[in-house]
Parts: C-alpha cells; structure tokens; sequence
C-alpha cells in the first residue's frame, strides 16, 4: 500500500468506527482495520462485533453500505476526489483468539503437573 492509501485508510478507518458507533449502538462494533486499493478505488474494512446476536448486527451493518459510504462522503470530501467502494467483511480473529486460548487452556489442564513429573523422576 502506498503512503497515501495508508493515510487514507486510517482517515476512512477513524470515520468509519464513528459512523458504525452512531449506526449501531446495541453491540460493540469495532473498526479493526482498513485496506484502500492503491488507486483508491475500494476500501475493504473489517468489522469486529462482540456482544448480542453479532451475525445479525454484522448484516445490518452490511446491508447498509450504501448509506455508510453516503455518510463517509460527507466526513471526507475535502479530502477525497471519489469516495471508494466499501466491502465490508467481518473480522473473526477475536473468536479465533478466544478459541486458541480455550485450546491452550484445555491442554495445559490435562497435563500432568511438574510436581506429579518431579515426584516421579525422585522416587524412580
């Protein structure tokens, strides 16, 4: 990505957090990160939603791209000649995070403890 993309990106990524808080208030929603195509053209933008039904909040949010992307217009037209095309998707790597620690939990929980190892090893 190019200096200007990144710059935009963070600029899109800023508005865009602020515009899904105003949109939906029932979960929290966060902007994780933004990708702008290097010509501008298309910002891909991850959505984390925690809390309450978050397929559906994920949806709402989704289907209403159109209105975002009205709403962002107005936030950067000073700034941006065309406003980019926005695909959001869903950014699932907190759950996967969440998943990972139980993973690691469970496995720390079944083995055996370093005492149980060193009692064995002393009366061997």
């Amino acid at each position: 990505m190019s200096t200007r993309a990144e710059k935009v990106a963070s600029q899109i990524q800023e508005d865009m957090a602020q515009l899904v808080r105003e949109y939906q208030r029932s979960n929290i929603v966060t902007v994780t990160k933004v990708h702008v195509t290097n010509d501008l053209g298309i910002a891909k933008i991850y959505i984390s939603v925690l809390g309450g039904d978050e397929h559906a909040t994920f949806e709402r949010i989704k289907s209403a791209t159109d209105e975002l992307r009205f709403d962002l217009a107005s936030r950067v037209r000073h700034q941006l000649r065309r406003v980019p095309e926005l695909q959001i998707y869903e950014d699932n790597s907190a759950a996967y995070a969440q998943r990972m620690e139980e993973v690691f939990q469970k496995i720390h929980e079944e083995e055996p403890s370093s005492e149980d190892t060193e009692n064995k090893s002393d009366n061997a």
